[in-house]
């Protein structure tokens, strides 16, 4: 049963960062995106990537922050994340667990 009083809210993405080094070599190419919710998602590329073309989710940090993430900033040769989000901070992660540099 549908509750009409409460409004259903879509997610959407709102930030998105790729790791451009590895373009030249076409391997182990992966993303990260934020969301409004405040969530961080990690993209990496299916078995049939090579005949489709195809991502999939491989890994979602829930709620990350409070708010929508605004920005993503991959320093892959330190393997850390940085997000800015509209709860007004900025956050670190680390690039291969995921786990938050501030804890």
């Amino acid at each position: 049963m549908i509750d009409k009083n409460k409004e259903e809210w879509a997610i959407w993405i709102t930030s998105f960062d790729v790791n451009e080094s590895y373009f030249e070599i076409a391997q182990n190419i992966y993303f990260f995106c934020g969301d409004t919710e405040g969530s961080l998602m990690k993209f990496v590329q299916s078995k049939d990537y090579k005949s489709e073309g195809i991502y999939e989710l491989s890994k979602k940090y829930p709620l990350a922050h409070k708010n929508g993430i605004q920005k993503i900033l991959i320093a892959e040769e330190d393997n850390l994340i940085f997000t800015i989000s509209y709860d007004q901070k900025a956050k670190g992660f680390d690039g291969i667990n995921g786990n938050g540099l501030n804890k």
